[in-house]
């Protein structure tokens, strides 16, 4: 929503189940007022049965200054999750999402996290998740170009043994976007730990939604199957990080040149390794 001052602003929405000393309300107004007037727009979700809190805010980044592949417009910022409930751990990453759509890819090889337990100086939290936030537009144009080249390779041109998967679904891999979906998920390299057949079938149905042949477009099944099917939380989380992984690594299984380079978070802070 916008304040009184016309800025757009992180905002909680809670029931009345909500913990009286639950730390997300804290750590919501902190992040707020860390990224006030960097013109980022806010969403919380909140889960009352779970006390598990997820939010994003996200700057629109100006599609003249980064010229990204038509139809793929991106907005870059932030997204985490914190919990009252035993699981209270802050958890926050850069991301990319197109804005023709709430498909997100966490960006965790090209700017790192940040993710600590509930304790400690919430300055230094704060001060954390705003470098965080800073680095995801920074590295956008990193993205891009690299998606730019998914965009630009074709299913057929991966070396899909290189990732992880058997010589005959590796020759059926390059036959199509659907095939290759189903071999990375038969590989474990995409959605483990979740039932296989219901992911592929949901990933398949993605697709046919938005179709294609290339790398690109496999990837946006994988994330468009982590929004449009009912898995958990957990489980979107996972496909989001997942897809993120794979863009680099699948641009390089079709030899191409990267684009890829980690910018290094504040070496103060508890940031994750990419």
């Amino acid at each position: 929503r916008k304040d009184a001052d016309g800025q757009w602003s992180i905002f909680r929405v809670v029931s009345p189940r909500y913990p009286t000393d639950g730390q997300a309300p804290v750590i919501l107004r902190a992040l707020a007022n860390e990224l006030r007037g960097k013109d980022f727009r806010g969403e919380v979700i909140y889960n009352p049965s779970s006390t598990s809190v997820r939010f994003n805010a996200a700057h629109m980044v100006d599609p003249v200054e980064l010229d990204p592949v038509v139809g793929d417009v991106f907005r870059a910022g932030v997204k985490g999750s914190t919990n009252d409930a035993g699981m209270g751990r802050f958890k926050i990453d850069p991301f990319a999402g197109r804005i023709v759509c709430i498909y997100c890819t966490v960006m965790d090889g090209y700017a790192p996290g940040y993710s600590r337990i509930h304790r400690g100086s919430m300055e230094e939290a704060m001060e954390a998740a705003a470098a965080v936030a800073q680095m995801s537009i920074g590295v956008l144009p990193l993205f891009a170009a690299d998606w730019s080249k998914a965009r630009q390779t074709s299913v057929a041109d991966v070396e899909w043994r290189k990732m992880g998967v058997g010589k005959k679904a590796a020759e059926k891999a390059r036959e199509s976007v659907p095939a290759a979906l189903e071999a990375m998920v038969r590989a474990g390299q995409i959605g483990s730990g979740t039932h296989r057949d219901a992911l592929v079938q949901h990933m398949l149905n993605a697709h046919k939604a938005e179709p294609g042949g290339s790398v690109a477009d496999l990837l946006n099944a994988v994330t468009r199957a982590a929004h449009e099917s009912m898995m958990d939380a957990i489980q979107r989380d996972l496909l989001e990080r997942q897809a993120g992984a794979l863009l680099p690594v699948l641009v390089e299984a079709a030899d191409r040149p990267l684009s890829l380079r980690v910018v290094a978070g504040a070496e103060s802070h508890e940031t994750k390794k990419p």
